[in-house]
């Protein structure tokens, strides 16, 4: 009787084991494939970048790859022309290709050492601290889609502490804190939503909605269907490469 008792349990356990490890492979498979689609979609949209890490968010990777064609998020590390940059790729057709929201971090370097501007929480602001000419002086940075180049400038620029009284600060120095222009992908839509003065360099957030990564791949154009205006990609005006004043 204990035997039989003994063996039903032993295999009762092995049963079990057996079905995790099914399991655990299928998820690890669904992630694998998961990883591949997002993959695929950040080279056509970052044609050029070398794609350090790919990290599919959302629902556990065997939900999701069994029970739908999407990928609820992913996170996507860059680097190549234009610099480190963070990729945000939200809700993910794994069919068609295409993206409901597009989120980019772009690093631009700081163009003199800043010391950041946080809030009372900590979290940093478009402000920063530096000295020029041995003067303290506090600058908030703008940034603005140019063609495809992001245009990082300063919008104001005060002199702190003894020397606040001492008037405007001279006009070359927007100049010394304009960092250079940084190349942006062909990506149709992308405006700015923020910039951050962060301890090693500028921060700025980029977001498109609605892109069609396929239509990327194999061809020049640019991607997506994206929206809106002002600091949207796509101004003709200017060609990709120059940052205008004003």
């Amino acid at each position: 009787m204990h035997a039989r008792l003994a063996r039903g349990l032993t295999a009762l356990v092995l049963a079990i084991g057996a079905l995790v490890g099914i399991l655990v492979g299928a998820g690890s498979y669904a992630r694998a494939q998961l990883t591949d689609s997002v993959r695929v979609s950040a080279r056509n949209l970052f044609p050029g970048q070398r794609i350090v890490r790919v990290e599919p968010h959302g629902r556990p990777f065997l939900v999701a790859f069994l029970g739908s064609h999407e990928v609820s998020s992913a996170y996507v590390d860059l680097d190549g022309p234009g610099g480190r940059r963070l990729a945000i790729l939200e809700r993910l057709n794994r069919d068609s290709g295409t993206v409901d929201s597009v989120l980019v971090f772009t690093h631009s370097v700081e163009p003199v050492p800043l010391e950041p501007v946080l809030t009372a929480d900590n979290a940093f602001t478009s402000n920063g601290t530096t000295s020029l000419a041995g003067q303290p002086v506090t600058v908030s940075y703008t940034a603005a889609v140019t063609g495809h180049t992001l245009c990082v400038r300063p919008q104001s620029i005060k002199r702190t502490g003894a020397s606040a009284k001492a008037g405007p600060a001279p006009a070359d120095w927007s100049a010394r804190l304009t960092p250079a222009p940084v190349p942006l992908p062909a990506i149709t839509g992308l405006q700015v939503r923020g910039v951050s003065v962060g301890p090693d360099d500028l921060i700025v957030e980029l977001r498109a909605r609605r892109v069609d990564s396929a239509h990327r791949a194999g061809s020049g154009s640019e991607v997506g269907v994206g929206t809106g205006s002002g600091t949207a990609a796509g101004d003709r005006g200017t060609a990709a490469g120059s940052c205008r004043e004003g």
